[in-house]
């Protein structure tokens, strides 16, 4: 049976932080939260989730600088920057191309959203790990595929 995929939250707000906890755990997601900055860096550090949901503008260290350190985290998790505030497109290609976030998530943002987004991250994550297993069970591995694809290369 496969575990449930761990998601952080970092959020300041109680009803939000709530919310996203509810939605995530009805999705059978295994759930942390904090409510600070510098809580999520520590948590992400020492629980090392999937994923990871952090608010722009937190306690202690902006949200910003919660993603950046938490990408250079090895492995490094997905991290998505939820906002109400850090809506212009130009955020949005700071968060990600300065900040290396995956994601922006606008708020207010419905459980659906929420949902969708998150599945978008962690599902490319679960493909590259279902991949690797394949690969590894019929006892192939990385040189002899890389050898094929230039051998075979795809029509």
């Amino acid at each position: 049976m496969n575990t449930p995929a761990k998601i952080l939250v970092a959020e300041d707000e109680p009803i939000t932080r709530a919310l996203f906890k509810w939605v995530l755990e009805n999705e059978g997601y295994e759930v942390i939260v904090v409510d600070d900055g510098a809580a999520a860096v520590e948590k992400a550090a020492s629980e090392h989730p999937d994923l990871v949901i952090t608010d722009g503008l937190l306690p202690k260290l902006h949200g910003f600088l919660v993603c950046q350190a938490i990408k250079a985290l090895d492995p490094a998790p997905k991290v998505i920057i939820s906002t109400a505030i850090y809506t212009k497109m130009t955020y949005r290609w700071e968060v990600k191309n300065k900040y290396q976030a995956d994601d922006l998530l606008i708020k207010p943002v419905s459980p659906a959203d929420l949902i969708q987004c998150v599945e978008k991250h962690l599902g490319a994550a679960a493909t590259a790990a279902e991949f690797q297993e394949e690969r590894d069970g019929i006892g192939v591995d990385a040189t002899e595929i890389d050898e094929l694809s230039r051998t075979h290369p795809a029509a």
